[in-house]
């Protein structure tokens, strides 16, 4: 019914300018235009301020949550499930770090990979495909026998199975993508910390359930393999629910679609929606100034009006030919205008065929990476990259640092002295998983530190302070203690890293584009996988061999971090999404 009435509006426009006498079909184009140009228009941003958080945020806040404890889950069972294997299978140390790297060697392919598909297909659909991919993998690898009994390839298979885990785990950073590009401007920064909160929860969740079937129940690893697959089922019985973004359908130039997201969401929060036309934010800035009134002459002056669609079928050449051609070859002006509005109509039947939007899209694609790039963001880009990086290397380095200095810190004489610690076999008991279970909290108190100043001093001081904090905590775990001492460093030190990489998941969403967001974070991604490959291997190799080196390079790049922080070139605190 829309495209009709749009047919009809083009034929009422034609038949104005063919109507008798130039100057009543001019008078009367310029009273449609005009018409055009009082009709009120609105952004997504806009929408949702005026929407507010409402029931239909604390849905899409649940659902986000849960497929975020299913990703907190499959990544804490890398601190918990080698240590395991290395004495069960009887694995040397970098053969114990490779299962944990192997999953952060997936994550560098599937960041890339989800990020460009949620531009290309939709954050919905893409975030299903993820779920049912971890869901498949994580199964497989509680499937794994073994490979005494000869039946199964064991630890290659176990190594296949968690590269597939870490491949579909990459596209679960697009969470946040989807889920800030619902909430309303004011306060967007808390909300992220707070769908941050559902990481520890599953993180602490994993680790009580480490504590009950390994522990309490002393049932295999592959019990507790399998249970920590089972958020990803719940997960899946909300997706038919779930709207698309609005905003993903607006930039591909589905704007009815994205009206009936706003209406549920409307509906939801039973609020009324904005009467008028929605627009991204590019249009509400530049569309008007696409044909200067100043210089144009009479008639020409009124197409600046025309729907975004419209304009979006004429030929860039027209355009420009439209504000710099000779003015003495426009002696009839309502015959240019006639051409002008012919070739937009010929233009959007085009489009309505999918002749041309598959050309926008391909050059799109090649365009993201451009974007993230260009001159104003570069730097941004390259420094991102360095502090993401940062975050994997030192959340997952204080996760992985727990089993390995509880199970075995030469420094303190925990382990014989005759024994090379890279051959240290020690199962984690009780008491031990009790206290990974303690120093898991720890990521709440960061958090909770995070929410209080996030939106007071800014998201590059919150990453700078965090940071400084964190690199003394590391300095702490180089003091010989008791291992309930230890445990309480290690609180400290998973509280502030665990806020700062925090900080960074929220900053992300923020200073990038509506059509290069989701293939940002993914880029920045990659690089806090590749801190995550390298992380297990200074955690557990480089410790086995000198544990004060270990702990100081973490330490030290932490101060590193800290001032990268400080060089990013815009804060993003109160700042609105960007559409283009």
């Amino acid at each position: 019914m829309s495209g009709e009435k749009k047919e009809d509006e083009w034929k009422e426009k034609e038949t104005l300018l063919n109507s008798d006498g130039d100057d009543s079909g001019t008078d009367k184009l310029k009273t449609v235009s005009d018409k055009e140009e009082s009709e009120e228009t609105y952004t997504v941003e806009e929408v949702m301020d005026k929407l507010g958080f409402g029931p239909f945020q604390i849905l899409i806040t649940v659902f986000c949550g849960l497929l975020w404890i299913a990703d907190a889950m499959e990544l804490m069972i890398l601190a918990i499930l080698s240590p395991i294997l290395k004495c069960q299978w009887q694995l040397s140390t970098v053969e114990e770090a490779a299962v944990t790297s192997v999953v952060f060697a997936g994550l560098v392919i599937g960041v890339v990979f989800w990020g460009y598909l949620n531009d290309l297909i939709g954050r919905k659909t893409s975030l299903l495909l993820v779920d049912i991919c971890i869901l498949v993998f994580g199964l497989l690898s509680a499937a794994q026998i073994s490979p005494d009994d000869g039946r199964t390839p064991g630890y290659p298979w176990i190594l296949i199975c968690r590269f597939g885990v870490g491949f579909s785990a990459g596209g679960t950073i697009q969470v946040l993508t989807y889920y800030a590009e619902f909430l309303p401007k004011k306060r967007r920064g808390i909300w992220l910390v707070v769908i941050a909160m559902w990481w520890t929860i599953g993180a602490m969740f994993s680790a009580l359930l480490a504590t009950l079937v390994l522990g309490v129940w002393h049932l295999s690893w592959h019990w507790y393999l399998g249970l920590s697959a089972s958020p990803l089922a719940i997960v899946l019985l909300l997706f038919p629910v779930m709207p698309e973004s609005a905003r993903f359908y607006l930039i591909r130039g589905k704007p009815n679609k994205a009206k009936k997201v706003i209406e549920m969401v409307a509906r939801m929060n039973c609020k009324k929606p904005p009467a008028g036309k929605l627009v991204i934010l590019e249009d509400a800035d530049v569309v008007n100034q696409k044909i200067d009134r100043s210089t144009a002459p009479p008639g020409i002056a009124g197409l600046n009006t025309l729907d975004s669609d419209s304009l979006k079928g004429v030929d860039k050449e027209t355009q420009i030919d439209s504000n710099t051609e000779d003015r003495d070859d426009r002696a009839d002006n309502t015959a240019e205008i006639s051409q002008l509005l012919q070739k937009s109509h010929e233009g959007r039947k085009k489009n309505n065929q999918g002749q041309p939007r598959k050309a926008s899209k391909s050059l799109s694609s090649l365009r993201k990476f451009a974007i993230l790039f260009e001159k104003k963001m570069w730097q941004t880009t390259i420094l991102l990259s360095f502090l993401w990086f940062g975050g994997a290397w030192s959340h997952y380095g204080v996760v992985i640092l727990t089993t390995t200095m509880l199970s075995s810190n030469p420094h303190c004489g925990f382990t014989d002295a005759t024994t090379n610690s890279s051959t240290i076999c020690r199962q984690l008991d009780t008491g031990d998983y009790v206290k990974i279970l303690w120093t898991t909290s720890a990521e709440f108190p960061g958090l909770i530190f995070t929410f209080l100043i996030i939106d007071v001093l800014g998201r590059k001081k919150t990453m700078a302070i965090q940071y400084v904090m964190a690199a003394g905590s590391f300095l702490l775990l180089l003091i010989c203690t008791s291992t309930t001492v230890l445990a309480v460093f290690l609180f400290i030190a998973r509280a502030f890293v665990s806020g700062v990489f925090q900080v960074v998941f929220v900053y992300t969403p923020e200073v990038y584009p509506t059509e290069a967001r989701a293939l940002g974070l993914g880029v920045c991604n990659v690089a806090a996988r590749v801190g995550g490959i390298l992380t297990p291997v200074v955690a557990q190799v480089v410790f086995a061999a000198n544990d004060y080196v270990s702990i100081s390079l973490y330490a030290g790049s932490c101060i590193v971090f800290a001032i990268l922080s400080m060089l990013l070139p815009i804060e993003t605190k109160g700042r609105s999404l960007r559409d283009k």
